[in-house]
């Protein structure tokens, strides 16, 4: 198993961890990511936020959402949605939802060099599986710049061309080919669990992966 699988693997045993409000309000947490200031975030048990930078308070407020692992926090009446992606001793790592913004926060009673060097090797890491894991999503799912114009008949041309009469069947007939390139269906279902088979015929048009040829 290469590096890259192990730290894919990681990240999603991470993920499957709950989180528990006496671990996030049991401490004052420490921002890495900014090396110019002090910034610390201290959850209270209220569901008030602390967010102090050298020593001036901003008084927020979050929401844990244990059910899937995440937390709403609320600064000047704008609210974000983070994912808690990691969690490992006395680190904590909130991913903004849709983006790659991470915030790497450590137990300030525990901060010395060497844990702030492992923190940044850490979250290197986390940063490095986090793009790993967005190139997958962007692999398996259609976006903007796609050609997706009428797929429909583009996959009754290539049935034609190979003399297959379902629509179904050219699905069939065309994931082979993909195959060859790696894409999986159970892979492309799993970025897209609501679609259907003929939309994953869609999917393929729009990527091009398939020939008239």
């Amino acid at each position: 198993m290469t590096w890259l699988k192990k730290q894919l693997e990681k990240a999603k045993k991470s993920i499957d961890k709950s989180i528990s409000k006496s671990f996030i309000t049991g401490c004052s947490w420490a921002l890495t990511n900014d090396v110019n200031n002090h910034v610390l975030y201290t959850f209270k048990n209220n569901g008030e936020l602390l967010i102090t930078t050298n020593g001036n308070v901003i008084r927020a407020s979050y929401e844990l959402i244990i059910d899937n692992n995440s937390v709403l926090i609320t600064k000047d009446n704008n609210t974000e949605h983070y994912n808690i992606v990691h969690r490992e001793d006395d680190f904590l790592f909130l991913n903004k939802v849709s983006t790659n913004i991470l915030l790497t926060l450590v137990n300030q009673t525990k901060i010395k060099d060497g844990l702030k060097n492992r923190v940044k090797k850490i979250a290197q890491q986390m940063q490095v599986t986090q793009k790993s894991l967005d190139n997958e999503k962007s692999r398996y799912t259609i976006n903007p710049n796609d050609d997706i114009d009428f797929p429909i008949v583009t996959i009754h041309a290539l049935g034609k061309k190979h003399n297959i009469k379902s629509v179904f069947d050219t699905i069939d007939f065309m994931e082979k080919n993909a195959k060859k390139l790696n894409i999986s269906y159970d892979t492309w279902l799993r970025y897209n669990p609501n679609k259907s088979r003929l939309d994953f015929g869609d999917f393929l048009v729009a990527k091009g992966h398939y020939s008239l040829d």
